[in-house]
């Protein structure tokens, strides 16, 4: 479970990232809104949370 929660980490960082950069530029990036990517880094990193307290 370790494992599946840092990947969950890993990809809300790329996913926030993705989201700032397209809110700065103004533009979606392959068709997908900056709020779109930053409301799934959200889901991704409750998921995390959820699997580190699952191993617990």
């Amino acid at each position: 479970m370790k494992k599946a929660a840092d990947l969950a980490i890993g990809i809300a960082v790329i996913s926030t990232v993705v989201g700032i950069i397209s809110r700065f530029m103004m533009k979606p990036i392959v068709g997908i809104f900056a709020s779109a990517f930053l409301e799934f880094s959200g889901v991704c990193l409750l998921l995390a949370i959820a699997l580190s307290l699952r191993e617990k």
